[in-house]
């Protein structure tokens, strides 16, 4: 069992989908670059190699910064500058807060499952994308997902310093859609699927590569009488 702290802020005026790596770089010039936690860059070519603490994500179509552990500290460079207001592609966005949350969360392994859909998931790097491509069954092509989507979350929990000492049932029950998305002029393959686990996980968490540029994002969901998906925020 590991406790963790994260701090949610949305903002009120939406952003299409590809302006969101310019908020990210916006936040990160306002902030100013020395705060590595915003971008993860030790220098132009070194990168930092740990869970990224601070995650940029669109949640009903509105940019919202996702803050973990320390990094719930350093947003303050943002927050404490006299002016919040970003320049988005030769446009002002005018940042105002919406909504601003502060939670601890309990990251645990139950005996139970939860059920989660996951967003725009790039789980697969160029080794493993050459292997899933070559697996002829689609079962087998999930079962390998699956152990690489488990591996996500032991990366995450490794990072965040949080020893799991029980086996992690994982299982996806629906894989939604398979697509191709873009990401700094690269074609990535990515999954949108719902899976269950008998790991805790905060909705808006990001899973996989690039998960602090709003790609894997987690959401918890239930099912409701009707049998429909109901996601709780």
């Amino acid at each position: 069992m590991r406790k963790i702290k994260m701090i949610q802020v949305s903002f009120e005026e939406p952003l299409k989908s590809n302006e969101l790596p310019y908020f990210r770089a916006a936040v990160i010039e306002k902030a100013g670059r020395e705060h590595i936690l915003f971008h993860n860059h030790l220098d132009d070519n070194k990168h930092l190699y740990k869970y990224p603490r601070i995650q940029y994500k669109l949640i009903h179509k509105k940019p919202a910064i996702i803050s973990i552990e320390d990094g719930t500290d350093e947003l303050q460079h943002f927050f404490l500058k006299p002016s919040w207001d970003l320049m988005i592609k030769d446009k002002i966005y005018p940042v105002k807060v919406s909504k601003l949350f502060v939670k601890q969360y309990t990251l645990q392994v139950w005996n139970t499952l939860f059920r989660y859909y996951l967003k725009r998931w790039s789980g697969l790097n160029q080794k493993n994308y050459q292997i899933y491509q070559n697996i002829p069954e689609e079962t087998e092509k999930i079962k390998f997902l699956e152990k690489i989507l488990i591996g996500n979350i032991l990366s995450m929990a490794k990072s965040l310093d949080w020893q799991i000492d029980k086996e992690i049932q994982l299982k996806i029950v629906d894989l939604k859609k398979k697509y191709t998305s873009e990401y700094k002029n690269t074609k990535i393959l990515c999954f949108d699927l719902v899976f269950d686990c008998n790991v805790s996980l905060p909705s808006y968490i990001g899973l996989g590569k690039h998960a602090s540029t709003g790609f894997g994002i987690v959401r918890r969901i239930n099912n409701d009488k009707k049998n429909e998906l109901k996601i709780i925020d």
